[in-house]
């Protein structure tokens, strides 16, 4: 059971924001914790489902409508070759690809907060921002673990500590081999557990991968803040003598701030290509029998609950985890009359 700070703690963030900034700063933080909250139950449930198609009751909450819902429905396999370290790759990477947008727009806002306060702090207000957004950073990769657990598997027990913390998971084999980790392939051997030893090791690499993908994009805020700062004439330290141009300092973090939104793909080019690929399937079902559920979404223009629940469709046996239905069922529907 996790035991309470001692009454002297201060948090980190806390202990090098000055009291005056704090409020913002306090806000700033559970605004990203949020939006990463967010960007990770989305990604965790999307791979669950990608992984056991059958199995993923809750796969429904996942379906809102938005560019988020069809970049993550996007990354689904086409066809059930793709091995499940494969498939956990695209949705671990899309996970950070989904949170790197809310590091800009924080470290952005906390570069306006510390310009506005200069003399208020101990460092350049470039550095100030980053070691904040580096504490950001750090804390969510300390609990990409669980996002790794809830991705692969789905937690089935009755005593609440390991509901909570899932300390007896074990890692299946496959996170173990390529294309995620090194060694080669073997369905016959995916899913047999690892010991602990093992599973402790995997879980620090994936939060170091996770940590190094988003430390990579600060980097690059960074270098891009000072290269801004010497264009606009400002000095990268503490002058408390300076006399500051706010609306002048703040115009380009102003444009570049993305708010409430994520930024994804652009699925324009992606959309025309399936239909393509449907259109031609659809005209030839003796070549092309069955049609993966992004497909038949496609072909019918329905949601995907309403693919899976539809009475008039009929799945295709492929002797594996994979979804499909018949191109003849799903013809038959388009050409049925409206009730």
């Amino acid at each position: 059971m996790a035991t309470a700070p001692p009454p002297s703690y201060v948090a980190e963030w806390k202990r090098t924001s000055p009291p005056a900034i704090q409020s913002a700063v306090e806000f700033l933080r559970k605004t990203f914790t949020d939006r990463v909250r967010v960007a990770k139950f989305s990604t965790r449930g999307w791979c669950f489902h990608a992984l056991h198609p059958d199995a993923s009751e809750d796969f429904e909450r996942l379906l809102k409508p938005g560019a988020v819902s069809d970049y993550l429905d996007s990354l689904l396999p086409e066809n059930s070759d793709i091995p499940e370290p494969a498939i956990f790759q695209r949705y671990f990477y899309a996970c950070a690809d989904l949170i790197a947008p809310n590091v800009r727009a924080t470290f952005l806002e906390l570069l306006g907060i510390a310009r506005a306060h200069p003399q208020s702090l101990k460092c350049a207000p470039v550095e100030w921002a980053s070691s904040q957004m580096n504490l950001l950073i750090e804390e969510e990769s300390s609990s990409i673990g669980m996002w790794s657990k809830h991705a692969c598997d789905q937690q089935n027990t009755d005593e609440l500590d390991e509901a909570v913390y899932w300390n007896n998971w074990r890692a299946p084999g496959w996170l173990f081999m390529k294309p995620f980790a090194n060694s080669p392939y073997d369905r016959a051997r995916a899913w047999e557990r690892k010991d602990e030893s093992e599973t402790q090791h995997v879980l620090r690499v994936i939060r170091d991968r996770f940590n190094i993908h988003l430390t990579v994009e600060l980097q690059k805020l960074v270098g891009e803040a000072h290269v801004q700062l010497a264009k606009d004439g400002h000095s990268l330290h503490v002058d408390p003598g300076a006399q500051t141009n706010i609306a002048k300092e703040r115009a380009v973090p102003q444009a570049l701030k993305i708010r409430d939104q994520y930024r994804v793909p652009n699925l324009e080019s992606n959309a025309n290509a399936l239909t393509a690929t449907v259109n031609r399937k659809l005209s030839d079902p003796s070549k092309y029998p069955i049609l993966n559920p992004r497909e038949v979404m496609c072909a019918l223009s329905l949601s995907k609950s309403a693919v899976y629940e539809h009475k008039d469709l009929e799945r295709s046996s492929t002797g594996n985890r994979a979804v499909r239905f018949t191109t003849a069922s799903v013809l038959a529907v388009k050409n049925s009359s409206p009730e």
